[in-house]
């Protein structure tokens, strides 16, 4: 049963562990798509607030 759980081999991670790990490379990847778009994007146009880029009303 341990062994199924990944517990009596320390190099296995745990499934929390792994969940994890992938959390935090699609945080990265989703980061780093976020820093492309708005590397592509006008400045003038696009404000970054709390990580999600919001469109700035134009002045007319």
């Amino acid at each position: 049963m341990s062994r199924c759980l990944g517990k009596s081999d320390p190099n296995v991670p745990s499934y929390q562990d792994s969940l994890g790990q992938e959390y935090a490379r699609i945080a990265h990847l989703r980061q780093l798509s976020h820093n492309a778009v708005t590397d592509l994007m006008p400045a003038a146009l696009f404000k970054q607030t709390d990580g999600y880029v919001e469109k700035e009303k134009k002045f007319e």
